[in-house]
């Protein structure tokens, strides 16, 4: 899944879902975002990140960056659910 651009009524994303590439409009990008059609599910930090790299490698000529996360500190990742979870169960 990835975003493929704005549009005035939100974001237009486009899922490889059941081998068929399907787009789909979301007002605004919450937490995650859902497809309405295999229900996939995709961080929208993911989403938008790799969106950012992808306009700048258009705008240099360059082919698409590969993004590779780094090396997560089991601590720091723990300490980042536990935030996250507060946001969610605040949100609900």
């Amino acid at each position: 899944m990835h975003i493929i651009g704005k549009r005035a009524d939100g974001y237009l994303l486009e899922c490889n879902c059941r081998g068929h590439r399907r787009n789909f409009v979301v007002k605004t990008l919450g937490l995650e975002v859902r497809c309405p059609t295999c229900g996939r599910r995709e961080c929208a930090l993911d989403l938008t990140t790799s969106y950012v790299f992808m306009q700048r490698a258009s705008r240099i000529g360059q082919q698409r960056p590969k993004v590779t996360a780094p090396a997560l500190n089991p601590v720091d990742v723990a300490n980042d659910y536990v935030y996250m979870r507060r946001i969610a169960n605040h949100c609900a």
